[in-house]
């Protein structure tokens, strides 16, 4: 899905400059639940504009490096394509590392006419073919990726012709130009604007993961205007603001924080605003929690709920009397007041895709569990200064389940300085290690980021640990953490195809007693991205009984790791790929499973009391 956005009265510091545009596209895709659960905050979508899309029956568009598109949206302006002059602008986001791809452009078949601008891997390509020019063919400018992206990952690219010179431009720099051509731009008869997206390494990838807008313009653009709109363009990821023009919720609602009579219901726009939530056990809602004070991110805590219950909710945010947005009705369920049967989700290093995150929501609301946790890794690099890694990837592929399902975050290494993350989630007791409870099952959930700072007897967490692990009186016990205390990969702790793995990381090896001493059921981690669980273990040797589990669930939108060559001696299952986990808890009796993106189940055991 993807939304065709318009210049309506955009914000004045993020207005783009002047300039004659025969037409834009944000291709960003709109992730949301499926059926009664569909719900879009904010956001209308629309068609792209245009006469009826031409289809090519024999053959669905250029192939490229080998490779036939996966996606296709063809005729996009119809036949007001740029003549004399032509600047072309995309803003892209490589965020993965496979091989991907995008071409925007008239081609049409073998044709050599008319032009195109395409990202493959680490390049990207501008050609044109002109009425004055001699070659067969008109020339193709490239330039390398990796000089000069913008936090790594960003690239805009603008593709300029001015009738007497091609031009290269990446991330404002000038990256190629030639003479080679000259005069009007060569259409073959019927020539249509196409783009193609070429995503076989990723299949659930989308073209708005790669390419987020898209312009068209009837001129050449200046080396100063294309540095202006790179300007905006690094404002708007900047401050995490996802549409140009319209109020908006940049991220949420999300849940937090559920208990048996409260939840904490949190949100932020893309600029400052006043809130409220409406909420109530049905429709239409009648009682209304304010915001206390505006601005962009929001905390609205609704007591005196009934326990098991569940609850209809909706978030307004206002910039002025003439600006609001509404997020629509979402659900959520508190706690239950007494023991019974509890469902939750574990999953793990959402990172770099949210097309995967996208898929885990969506079975993972399917379930309709009670609860979940998330083991560490939100992000890739979630510094102050990243703040669109919360905004375009995690908030985007994973909010839609957020809304309606609570999730308990556990801290890891790629939250990094913990700016956003701090600002996004409360932790119940306002440390950043804490424990919560749910029917007959209490969570101990750790951070095992502190820098330096091992997890042993003496320091503050353990000394907690072992405290709350002491006077716990639940039937079931879980730890969650992000380093691993047991792993079979391949090179995190030593590389293995030279030498011998040190299976773990000691810094967090120092808690493995406590959880031995104190009943531990399972301990939930992530950091590695792939699946793992061990037979129980104690004492540093495999048992039948009183032993804890160790599960490793980094099976979200991170690059997939690998394990060692040789198996583990702790090892029961190992899956590469991406996955999420589903506990099951009836009284003495627990059921367990790791599903991977198909559906299909990778990995089950019971365990009874």
């Amino acid at each position: 899905m993807f939304a065709c956005l318009f210049a309506l009265g955009a914000k004045p510091e993020l207005r783009a400059p002047a300039a004659d545009v025969v037409n834009q596209w944000d291709f960003a895709p709109v992730y949301a639940l499926e059926r009664n659960a569909r719900n879009v905050p904010g956001v209308k979508e629309s068609a792209l504009p245009g006469p009826a899309a031409v289809a090519w029956p024999e053959k669905p568009g250029p192939v490229f490096f080998g490779n036939a598109p996966t996606e296709s949206k063809y005729d996009l302006l119809g036949s007001n394509l740029p003549v004399k002059e032509m600047s072309v602008e995309l803003w892209v986001l490589y965020h993965v590392n496979t091989r991907v791809g995008a071409l925007a452009g008239t081609i049409q078949r073998e044709s050599a006419s008319g032009w195109y601008v395409a990202v493959y891997e680490n390049k990207i390509y501008f050609g044109l073919k002109s009425s004055g020019a001699n070659p067969s063919k008109g020339p193709t400018l490239i330039s390398e990726f990796k000089p000069r992206p913008w936090k790594k990952w960003f690239y805009h690219v603008v593709a300029a012709y001015d009738g007497e010179e091609m031009k290269l431009y990446v991330n404002g720099e000038l990256a190629g130009s030639s003479r080679q051509e000259s005069g009007e731009i060569a259409y073959a008869p019927g020539s249509r604007l196409n783009v193609f997206g070429y995503f076989a390494e990723e299949p659930h990838m989308q073209l708005g993961n790669l390419v987020r807008e898209f312009r068209v313009y009837n001129r050449a653009m200046n080396e100063s205007e294309v540095k202006s709109r790179l300007e905006y363009f690094q404002r708007k990821a900047e401050e995490g603001v996802m549409l140009t023009d319209a109020l908006h919720f940049a991220m949420g609602p999300i849940l937090q924080n559920v208990s048996r009579d409260s939840v904490t219901i949190v949100w932020e726009t893309d600029r400052a605003t006043t809130g409220v939530v409406k909420f109530g056990a049905k429709l239409p809602l009648k009682d209304q929690a304010p915001a206390r004070e505006p601005g962009r991110i929001h905390k609205v805590t609704l007591t005196g709920l009934e326990p098991g219950s569940p609850y209809f909710y909706s978030v307004t945010a206002a910039a002025d009397e003439h600006e609001s947005v509404e997020s629509g009705t979402l659900t959520f369920q508190t706690a239950p007041a007494q023991e019974g049967p509890i469902s939750f989700a574990v999953i793990g290093d959402t990172e770099t895709r949210p097309f995967i995150n996208d898929r885990l929501a969506k079975l993972v609301w399917g379930e309709r569990p009670n609860f979940g946790v998330i083991v560490g890794d939100l992000t890739d690099e979630g510094y102050q200064d990243n703040k669109w890694q919360y905004n375009y990837e995690f908030f985007a592929g994973m909010g839609q389940v957020l809304s309606r399902v609570n999730f308990f975050m556990t801290p890891g290494n790629s939250e990094k300085d913990g700016y956003w993350f701090s600002r996004y989630f409360d932790y119940p007791g306002g440390r950043d290690y804490y424990k919560f409870s749910y029917g007959n099952a209490d969570f101990f959930v750790l951070n095992s980021n502190l820098p330096n700072i091992p997890i042993l007897p003496g320091t503050a967490m353990y000394d907690w640990l072992e405290k709350e692990l002491a006077a716990s009186q639940a039937q079931w016990k879980f730890v969650t953490l992000h380093y691993a205390p047991f792993s079979s990969d391949e090179n995190d702790y030593g590389d293995t195809w030279r030498t011998k793995s040190k299976s773990g990381d000691a810094f967090v090896r120092g808690a493995v007693p406590l959880f031995e001493k104190y009943g531990v059921d399972i301990v939930f981690y992530g950091h590695l991205h792939c699946y793992e669980r061990s037979w129980p273990v104690r004492e540093n040797k495999v048992v039948e009984q009183s032993g804890v589990i160790y599960v490793m669930s980094g099976g979200g939108g991170g690059n997939l790791e690998d394990f060692a060559p040789t198996r583990t001696w702790f090892a029961n299952t190992l899956f590469r790929g991406h996955h999420y986990c589903l506990v099951n808890i009836n009284a003495g009796k627990l059921q367990f499973k790791a599903m991977d993106l198909e559906g299909r189940i990778r990995d089950a055991f019971v365990l009874e009391k």
